[in-house]
């Protein structure tokens, strides 16, 4: 005859909600979300300094392509932007899957992007925009005519943006870090790199 299957020796374990593995924080999904949107903005942006650059070698800006030392400064600082935009949005991707090596990416892009976003900054409203505004040029008659405009009355527009520039800087890297560095987001990444 049949014989009722025999019983475990141990109690069947039930599924306990609270012992459930917490996802992925909502700060991490936040910041990694914005680092996309960011990252793409920057890798766009770095297209399109090309395409300027391209331009003004073609004769595009007359009066900034005489200074070779702004061209440089300029691709220089077009090509690192371009590559820390990058950086941000595979940070941005790999912190939604909460891999450990999309956390350090986006650390690495807040005190990257804090140092020499500050430094780019500083360069551009106080030494390239004034030289470039100092010697705008008109045309008048298919002539081309070079307008000296006073240094004052250039500088004190250019900190009106310069900063809330330096500020929106600042804050996106101190948001990075503040969000990637908190205990609960570590145990997070840690807990799913095992």
């Amino acid at each position: 005859m049949t014989e009722p299957p025999p019983l475990p020796a141990q109690p069947l374990e039930y599924f306990n909600p609270n012992d459930a593995p917490p996802g992925r924080p909502a700060s991490v999904l936040v910041v990694a979300i914005l680092a996309i949107i960011f990252g793409c903005y920057s890798s766009l942006g770095l297209l399109s300094s090309a395409f300027m650059l391209i331009g003004g070698f073609a004769g595009g800006f007359p009066r900034v392509n005489s200074s070779p030392s702004f061209i440089m400064v300029y691709a220089l600082e077009s090509f690192v932007g371009g590559i820390l935009g990058v950086t941000l949005l595979v940070g941005g991707i790999l912190a939604l899957s909460l891999n450990p090596l999309g956390r350090r990416l986006l650390i690495f892009y807040a005190i990257a992007h804090w140092i020499l976003g500050s430094i780019g900054t500083i360069c551009m409203y106080l030494v390239f925009l004034p030289r470039v505004v100092s010697t705008a040029t008109t045309s008048i008659n298919g002539k081309v005519i070079a307008v000296a405009v006073s240094r004052p009355a250039t500088i004190s527009p250019m900190w009106i943006i310069a900063i809330p520039n330096l500020a929106l800087i600042l804050l996106w890297s101190l948001v990075i870090l503040i969000v990637t560095t908190r205990s609960r987001v570590k145990s997070a990444f840690v807990r799913v790199s095992r």
